[in-house]
């Protein structure tokens, strides 16, 4: 699930994991960690589902992007992509 006005998307190398981060109204941003859950019944259809474990609260951009950072990293194994802007 992708949420409303996310400040920035990242994705892991492989695509099945990518974090948002969330400017939120009391001032602080939300780092939401995501995987890619695939359907079998419907093909080459996904969605995205949260990883509630790694959910964190953050007091800037390059905190947050740290701590997304972290997360694909402890995930995958591998480094994050560059921030892929959101659509």
């Amino acid at each position: 699930m992708m949420r409303e006005n996310p400040i920035m998307v990242r994705y892991s190398h492989d695509g099945e994991y990518r974090f948002e981060i969330i400017d939120r109204k009391n001032g602080v941003l939300q780092v939401w960690v995501q995987k890619k859950i695939y359907d079998d019944y419907m093909g080459d259809w996904f969605s995205w589902t949260d990883i509630r474990d790694y959910a964190h609260i953050a007091d800037s951009v390059k905190r947050a992007i740290e701590i997304g950072n972290e997360a694909i990293v402890n995930l995958t194994g591998g480094e994050s992509q560059p921030s892929c802007p959101a659509k």
